[in-house]
């Protein structure tokens, strides 16, 4: 995070950072956002990590 945050704002920094096995999408092939959020909010611990998005 610390090449990151050398290098843009810090208002462009990500907050958090996660890794998952596989990224959530509906069945049309688009990504599912709300199923995003969800597991985002349960990584991180908060509901302030899903209301961001919004």
């Amino acid at each position: 995070m610390g090449h990151v945050k050398e290098r843009l704002a810090g208002f462009k920094a990500p907050r958090h950072v996660g890794f998952v096995d596989e990224i959530p999408r509906l069945a049309n092939g688009k990504l599912d956002y709300s199923s995003l959020n969800q597991t985002a909010a349960s990584m991180f611990g908060g509901d302030d990590v899903a209301e961001a998005a919004h």
